[in-house]
């Protein structure tokens, strides 16, 4: 009967220093919504009748009305956005159809390279701008001309 009352006594012990040993975890944080961006639809930039000596002189610069909106911004994601234009060099879109010059893009009055993103932390205007100049060691072809540019946005 001793050897039941040890075991038992041993046994109390080793279940009163498991409560001994017990923790509070308390748990904070905070909870977000995505960030969800849309851009307004630019209109076309027309460019109307270009005099070849008006070309690199930023006589026939023209904006490109686009507009970042962002609704839910929080601190876990960034926004950029990024024109992309196929075969187009640096900040320079080429043209079709008229030859000899091609479309500088800008930002804020810097030139913009293209497919390169921009972090954008707040919204509103992108401030971008197109200007026609002179392709080196080309001869102008005359005529109309037509270029294309994609604006994405990126939330991250």
């Amino acid at each position: 009967m001793r050897k039941a009352l040890i075991s038992f006594s041993l046994l109390a012990l080793s279940l009163s220093s498991m409560a001994a040993s017990s923790v509070v975890i308390t748990v904070t944080g905070e909870l977000y919504a995505p960030t969800t961006c849309d851009l307004s639809q630019p209109p076309t930039v027309d460019f109307g009748d270009v005099l070849t000596s008006g070309i690199d002189n930023g006589e026939y610069e023209q904006p490109i009305d686009i507009r970042l909106d962002c609704q839910n911004r929080n601190p876990l994601q960034s926004v950029s956005v990024q024109i992309n234009a196929s075969s187009g060099n640096t900040n320079l879109i080429p043209v079709t159809g008229a030859a000899g010059f091609e479309l500088a893009l800008k930002r804020s009055g810097a030139a913009q390279n293209l497919n390169t993103p921009i972090r954008m932390d707040q919204d509103g205007p992108l401030n971008l701008t197109l200007t026609p100049v002179k392709k080196t060691g080309e001869a102008y072809v005359l005529g109309s001309f037509q270029a294309t540019a994609t604006v994405v946005v990126s939330v991250q």
